[in-house]
């Protein structure tokens, strides 16, 4: 750890970032994520709770460079481990504990032992919320990309401390990066410097098809986010065009060069498309298709409990258990090709299966224990 020390002091110790990091984060904006996560499923679509030291595998940088053991509770200050600037911060990482305790729907946080820090050096992950400049207007944008207008100018200070950190894995995300000339710019010469680093990204994939070579390049698989599909609800909620990143992903596909996870969100106005989704994502998925459900970021939940109040009117309850029955039976249709294919269906958070009402019971009574899967996902650490 004194090794770790100096070697940080030694890269950080003029803080390379000059600009202004805000000393407080809009912590009210995800103040009860970690709660929600906790307490916005029935048991009986949880899963087994994994004891972790979360930071080691999840810990993820936001765009103001607040560091936080995993996105659950990044914005949330109580939850904080430091600023990536802080000279001090790997002594942060190591020591970092959480006093109240912290578990969501598949891991309960656990203090990084003294053993366990001397075997640091494999297995560590990094997410990076980098430049918010996005291409799209997405209506539930939990960090508010589409009203961003600032500079982001965290470049060389998180280059430092990846160079420090020495990460296995990174994780990328905007905004959209792949509408951001300097970012793809800074993640090539990261590739370039650490070629054993897998990163892998998250896009909406609405960009020109003359972007694929750039993905090929840099990265090695790609999520991609999709809100609803199709053509009218798509483009509702992000005011981009469907076909773009239907398009895109296609061809991507067809080169298989990269790994291809497509992603769906769960709302109230797409759950009624999701098998809709799964009869596309099959033929795209190098492995994996992932669902999740909308976290409702609290500057646009007044009440604090926004999926109770859907689920209590009677006309969403409606809309939903007939979009379960599609999709349930979607699932045992197109459960032989998923085989045959090698597609796993991930339900990457508890909520998502229990608006689709997919549980242990169903995936075992439909015999789909080799296709549906609860909280595993390999693109995620």
């Amino acid at each position: 750890m004194g090794i770790l020390s100096r070697l940080h002091n030694k890269v950080f110790g003029k803080h390379i970032y000059t600009g202004d990091v805000e000393a407080e984060s809009n912590s009210m904006l995800y103040k009860d994520t970690h709660l929600e996560m906790r307490s916005i499923c029935s048991d009986e679509y949880r899963v087994n709770i994994i004891e972790d030291s979360c930071h080691l595998h999840r810990m993820i940088i936001n765009h103001k460079g607040e560091v936080y053991p995993c996105c659950y509770v990044a914005g949330n200050i109580d939850y904080r481990i430091g600023l990536v600037t802080d000279k001090d911060i790997i002594e942060k990482l190591l020591n970092y504990d959480i006093a109240n305790g912290c578990n969501c729907y598949q891991y309960k946080f656990i203090k990084l032992s003294n053993t366990a820090v001397n075997k640091i050096t494999v297995n560590k992950g990094l997410y990076l919320e980098l430049s918010l400049l996005c291409n799209a207007k997405c209506a539930m944008c939990i960090v508010d990309a589409p009203y961003w207008d600032k500079k982001y100018d965290l470049y060389d200070t998180i280059r430092a401390f990846i160079d420090l950190w020495m990460p296995d894995k990174l994780w990328v995300q905007g905004g959209e990066i792949l509408i951001q000339k300097q970012t793809l710019q800074w993640l090539e010469q990261i590739k370039k410097d650490h070629q054993n680093v897998k990163i892998n990204l998250l896009t909406n994939g609405n960009v020109s098809l003359r972007m694929i070579p750039i993905v090929e390049k840099i990265f090695s698989a790609v999520a991609i986010s999709i809100t609803g599909f199709q053509a009218e609800t798509y483009e509702t909620i992000t005011s981009l065009s469907l076909a773009n990143t239907v398009s895109f992903t296609e061809e991507l596909a067809r080169n298989n060069k990269v790994e291809i996870y497509p992603k769906f969100l769960i709302t109230p106005i797409t759950a009624h498309e999701t098998h809709l989704f799964l009869d596309w994502a099959i033929d795209v998925a190098t492995s994996e298709l992932l669902i999740q459900s909308l976290v409702m970021p609290n500057h646009l939940d007044k009440t604090g409990n926004y999926w109770d109040i859907i689920l209590n009117d009677e006309l969403s309850k409606r809309i939903f258990e007939r979009a379960s029955k599609k999709l349930k039976g979607a699932l045992i249709s197109k459960s032989t090709l998923l085989k045959s294919r090698g597609v796993k269906v991930c339900f990457i958070d508890a909520k998502a299966a229990e608006l689709m009402q997919i549980d242990a019971k169903f995936i075992e009574d439909s015999n789909l224990r080799d296709v549906v899967f609860l909280g595993e996902c390999s693109f995620q650490p």
